[in-house]
């Protein structure tokens, strides 16, 4: 097995395939309740065989996590002072469109 560079990657489990018309989306318990969303097409999820309760590594790539790290940090939801400051707004975003999530509202 080929060795990966990037840095942003999740260990999980997934709980989730679900099957458009084109892409997939998988869905990956990453512990202490927190599940992320993968989009990747049919074929990949063919290809590498992917089932729910397969332990799997989600990829991040380091182009999007700037992306949105310097989204955030322009809508004043974090600052960079030597470190990482996550403000309270961004915590509370996110809780509440987690909560607001549903199966099959995202369109799918």
């Amino acid at each position: 097995m080929k060795k990966l560079s990037a840095r942003n990657q999740l260990r999980g489990r997934i709980i989730e395939v679900r099957k458009g018309q084109i892409t997939a989306h998988v869905r990956i318990d990453i512990g202490n309740g927190v599940v992320i969303t993968s989009s990747i097409t049919n074929e990949a999820v063919d290809d590498l065989k992917l089932v729910a309760g397969d332990d799997v590594v989600a990829v991040i790539k380091a182009s999007d996590v700037s992306f949105f790290m310097n989204k955030f940090r322009k809508l004043g939801f974090i600052d960079y002072n030597g470190g990482l400051e996550v403000h309270s707004s961004l915590l509370n975003m996110v809780l509440h469109e987690t909560r607001g999530i549903t199966k099959g509202s995202d369109g799918s």
